[in-house]
C-alpha cells in the first residue's frame, strides 16, 4: 500500500483509521469492536502470519485472506455473472494496443511541443475553422422551462438546464424527434437528459428513452418519470414569465464558440414561447411505471461484471447493492428509498389483477447498467421494438465518445439510427488506441507521436494557467505589464487547446462522414455556460 500511511486511531470511533492518501481522506469502512482498522487495511503483523492478504483473483483491487478466499469468491461482487444478450465484451473496443506510449508534456522536447502547436493551427484554420455553427438563440425548451423557472434554483443548476435545452433544441433541429423511436441517452449518468427528452418527444408518439450507465448510481433522474402524471407545466402567470425573461435573456444575447464572435443577438423575447398552452408531455396512459434492468457491464481490467437484476413495479419494495430499483417510495427526491436491504428482493411482484409487472407495456423509460466498451445496442429489448434510434448525450468523457459512436454505428443498428447530438468533453482522456478516427487524422498528418501530445495541450483549454491554487496565492503580485503579457500567453494557450478539442473532434466528424452521415460540429451553448461546448450532430443520410 505505497503512498499511503496509517494516522493514530480516534478513541471509540467505528470508523477505520487508515488514511487513504490517494482520496485525501480517512478510510469510511466500519470495523470490528477493538480494531482500529477494517478487513481491508488491518496490518498483516497483527494476523496469523499464515494467512495473509492476498488480491482478489476476480478484481485485484481488493483483497482477502488466503484462508477465506473460497468463501471470498462465492460472494465477490466481482465474480462472474451469465450475461444478457446485449453484453459481448470488448464489442466496441479494438483489441489494438498503443504503439507509442504516452508521456506527460514535460517529458518532451520544447521543439516537439512547438511543432505540434503549429501542426494544429494550421489544421484547425484549414480544415476546421469556419465548419462549427453556432446554435440559433432559443428559449429555453418547453420540457426544461418549469424546472428552470422554479425561484429558488441555483445559476449553477440553471446552466445544467441551459445545456439540456440547448441540446434538445439541437436535436429537433436536426429533426431527428420522431414516433416509435428510441432515445438513447449515452453515459446517462443520473438520466436527466433523457428525463426531459421523455418530456418533450414521448407523449402519444410510441417512442420511449433508454439509460445506459455503467455505474449503480441512486436518485436517478428517469427515476421521477414513474410518478404517473408528471405536474411539470408552463409558468402561465406574467410575473413568471418576466422572472424566466431576465434569467435567460444574457444567456440568449451570449456569443457561442469563440469570444470574439459575434452571433446571433436577441433583443426581446416572446413571451408566447415561454407560456403558452400547458406543457402537454406526459399522462397517466402512456407513464404509469418504468422498468429498470440494471446490468454491469464487464471491467476491462478484471473482464467481471455483477448480477442481472430486474426489478418490477411494487407497492413496497427494497434495494440489494446490487439492484437499483425505480420504487415508490416518498422519501427522497427521486422516489429511491435512502437505505439498502439484502432481505428483500422483488423480480416478478403482482398487481390486483393477478397479472405481472413484466407484462405491462406502458413503461416510457428504461435503464440498463453497461459499459459502452461492452454494449450491443441492436440486442437491447427496447431498441428491437422501436422503428428508429437516437443517440443523445451530455458531456461524454474521453474514450466513452469513442465507445459510444461504434455503439450507435454498429452494423446491427445502423439501419434504425437516426441520427446522434454528443456534446463532448474531457479530451485528454482519449486513448489512441480505442480513438475512432486515427485513421483520418494520420491523413491530415498527424502521427502517434503528435497525438499523445495533443492529448496533453486540449487541457490548456479548460486548466488555467495550469498553476495550482497553492501556487497561485504563494506567487508574488506581477507588474502590469508583466500580467498582461501573461494574460496574452494565457489566452494563447486556452486558443490552442480549444483547437486541438475541436481537431480530435473533426476526426471524429470525419469518421461518422464515412459511414453514412451527414455530420458536423456546433457551439451548443456560449462558453460562459460551458467551456465543454462543442456537440458533434449526425443525420443519417
Amino acid at each position: 500500500m505505497s503512498g499511503e500511511e496509517k494516522t493514530p486511531a480516534a478513541a471509540a470511533s467505528p470508523q477505520c483509521q487508515f488514511f487513504v492518501q490517494r482520496k485525501k481522506r480517512m478510510c469510511r469502512m466500519t470495523v470490528k469492536p477493538g480494531r482500529q482498522y477494517c478487513g481491508e487495511h488491518q496490518p498483516n503483523a497483527e494476523a496469523d502470519q499464515t494467512d495473509k492478504r492476498i488480491p482478489c483473483p476476480n478484481d485485484p483491487k481488493h483483497t482477502c485472506y488466503a484462508s477465506k478466499l473460497v468463501k471470498h469468491l462465492a460472494i465477490c461482487n466481482a465474480r462472474r455473472t451469465e450475461q444478457p444478450p446485449y453484453i459481448v465484451h470488448n464489442i466496441n473496443a479494438p483489441e489494438a494496443v498503443d504503439t507509442c506510449p504516452r508521456l506527460p508534456l514535460s517529458s518532451y522536447p520544447k521543439d516537439a511541443l512547438a511543432n505540434v502547436i503549429d501542426k494544429v493551427n494550421h489544421l484547425y484554420g484549414k480544415h476546421v475553422e469556419g465548419h462549427i455553427t453556432a446554435q440559433p438563440p432559443q428559449p429555453i425548451h418547453r420540457a426544461v422551462l418549469p424546472e428552470f423557472s422554479e425561484e429558488d434554483r441555483a445559476e449553477s443548476s440553471r446552466r445544467h438546464l441551459r445545456q439540456v435545452s440547448s441540446l434538445l433544441w439541437t436535436a429537433e433541429h436536426a429533426g431527428l424527434p420522431t414516433s416509435r423511436a428510441c432515445y438513447v441517452e449515452l453515459g446517462a449518468g443520473k438520466g436527466q437528459l433523457c428525463y426531459y427528452a421523455a418530456h418533450a418527444w414521448c407523449a402519444n408518439t410510441g417512442s420511449r428513452v433508454l439509460a445506459v450507465d455503467r455505474a449503480p448510481l441512486r436518485h436517478k433522474r428517469d427515476n421521477k418519470l414513474r410518478s404517473a402524471p408528471p405536474t411539470h407545466t408552463s409558468p402561465s402567470d406574467n410575473a413568471t414569465e418576466s422572472r424566466v425573461s431576465n434569467l435567460d435573456l444574457q444567456d440568449q444575447k451570449g456569443n457561442i464558440g469563440h469570444a470574439n464572435e459575434n452571433n446571433h443577438e436577441i433583443d426581446s423575447m416572446d413571451a408566447n414561447d415561454l407560456s403558452g398552452a400547458p406543457n402537454k408531455i406526459l399522462n397517466s396512459d402512456n407513464i404509469s411505471s418504468i422498468v429498470s434492468t440494471e446490468h454491469s457491464a464487464k471491467s476491462k481490467d478484471n473482464g467481471n461484471s455483477e448480477t442481472i437484476n430486474k426489478i418490477f413495479n411494487s407497492e413496497k419494495i427494497s434495494t440489494s447493492e446490487n439492484s437499483n430499483v425505480i420504487g415508490n417510495s416518498k422519501d427522497g427526491e427521486d422516489g429511491v428509498p435512502p437505505t439498502e436491504s439484502n432481505d428483500h428482493i422483488t423480480a416478478n411482484s403482482k398487481d390486483k389483477n393477478g397479472e405481472t409487472d413484466k407484462n405491462k407495456e406502458s413503461e416510457v423509460g428504461v435503464r440498463i447498467r453497461a459499459d459502452l466498451a461492452h454494449l450491443a445496442l441492436e440486442a437491447v429489448p427496447v431498441v428491437m421494438d422501436c422503428e428508429a434510434v437516437v443517440g443523445l448525450a451530455k458531456h461524454l468523457c474521453g474514450v466513452a465518445t469513442d465507445y459510444a459512436l461504434r455503439c450507435i454505428a454498429a452494423p446491427g443498428v445502423a439501419a434504425k439510427t437516426r441520427g446522434v447530438v454528443l456534446a463532448t468533453c474531457c479530451h485528454h482522456r482519449i486513448e489512441q488506441a480505442l480513438y475512432v478516427a486515427n485513421e483520418p487524422l494520420k491523413e491530415l498528418g498527424i502521427n502517434a507521436e503528435e497525438f499523445n501530445i495533443m492529448l496533453g495541450i486540449v487541457s490548456w483549454a479548460t486548466c488555467g494557467d495550469g498553476r495550482s491554487r497553492e501556487r497561485r496565492l504563494l506567487d508574488p503580485p506581477q507588474e502590469a505589464q508583466e500580467a498582461q503579457e501573461a494574460g496574452r500567453r494565457q489566452e494563447e494557450r486556452e486558443e490552442t487547446g480549444r483547437r486541438a478539442k475541436a481537431l480530435l473532434d473533426w476526426g471524429r466528424v470525419l469518421w461518422l462522414r464515412a459511414r453514412g452521415f451527414d455530420a458536423r460540429l456546433s457551439y451548443y451553448v456560449p462558453r460562459d455556460v460551458s467551456l465543454e461546448n462543442v456537440a458533434i450532430v449526425a443525420i443519417r443520410r
